[in-house]
């Protein structure tokens, strides 16, 4: 056999075997390393009291709500640049800044609507539905009251192109001024257990 001939030969052997060039560059890992960063970026955000998203700024008072199944939750959501509005997978958390304890998780799809400044805010903010309802009292687990105390908030976001973003911030649970907030700070205090009469 000629040299060049063996060197046909062990050509075709190579190529019999393995991944051809394109096969490679269309698989998956090859896919996830050429992905540019994401851009996706989020500002967490909460529903007032008279139904309007609100920002959230650092030590922010959050009102706990009272929702149709009862209990006391956080309305807490976020505006977001460069994620597909309407495929946006949020996880919210709350945290315990004192010994740092995850209490409460939810997560749940929402709607955002896009606004002339670049930012997508949550849809009809007045209702439920657009909003983590995180879950905050009465909880089992807390070591100290859950209203006028600071917690860790914390939420990702996920979009159905797979972009991600996430954004941290110390809030302080409130209840309601006055005598509405009675069951609230009854239901919220350390040590309250389901069922328990407040006043």
């Amino acid at each position: 056999m000629t040299r060049s001939l063996i060197i046909l030969a062990a050509l075709a052997a190579c190529g019999s075997h393995g991944t051809t060039p394109a096969e490679h560059d269309a698989s998956p890992d090859s896919a996830t390393v050429d992905a540019p960063p994401s851009t996706a970026e989020i500002e967490l955000m909460y529903r007032s009291r008279d139904g309007m998203a609100t920002a959230c700024a650092p030590d922010a008072a959050v009102p706990l709500t009272l929702p149709p199944q009862g209990g006391f939750v956080l309305l807490v959501g976020l505006r977001a640049k460069h994620l597909d509005p309407a495929s946006v997978m949020i996880t919210a958390s709350i945290r315990d800044t004192v010994g740092g304890q995850v209490l409460s998780v939810e997560q749940r799809p929402v709607t955002l609507v896009p606004g002339a400044d670049g930012w997508a805010t949550p849809d009809m903010p007045d209702s439920l539905y657009n909003w983590a309802n995180l879950p905050a009292c009465p909880l089992a687990s807390a070591t100290r009251d859950l209203f006028e105390q600071p917690y860790l908030l914390r939420i990702a976001a996920e979009d159905g192109a797979g972009a991600q973003a996430d954004a941290t911030l110390t809030i302080v649970p409130a209840c309601d001024a006055g005598s509405g907030g009675d069951l609230c700070r009854c239901q919220c205090k350390q040590g309250y257990k389901l069922g328990d009469p407040c006043p």
